[in-house]
């Protein structure tokens, strides 16, 4: 299952981890959620991958966001994961930086 950029307004590693591993394990799908966290480290436009198994298999923060539209840049750019799953292999990335 994939959400859309910004589905969730909080960390889902932080915040409602129970119910969202639950679902993970009700449905036996990976879940690709998309979140925005805006704090004092700065504004993180990502997307974590959640396992069927409950485990977050990592994080992926948006690198190109859309200056013109007034998005700040995110904290976590950057970084590239590929996870390898039971149905193959899978990554992840956000709106604008398919253009990319």
């Amino acid at each position: 299952m994939v959400w859309p950029e910004m589905a969730l307004a909080f960390d889902p590693q932080v915040e409602h981890t129970a119910q969202l591993t639950a679902l993970t394990a009700e449905t036996q799908a990976h879940i690709v959620i998309g979140y925005v966290v805006e704090n004092e480290e700065g504004f993180r436009n990502e997307a974590a991958v959640l396992a069927p198994g409950g485990q977050f298999l990592g994080v992926y923060g948006k690198s190109h966001p859309m200056i013109t539209s007034g998005e700040p840049r995110t904290t976590t750019a950057g970084t590239y994961p590929v996870y390898h799953t039971r149905v193959g292999r899978m990554a992840t990335m956000i709106c604008f930086d398919a253009l990319h």
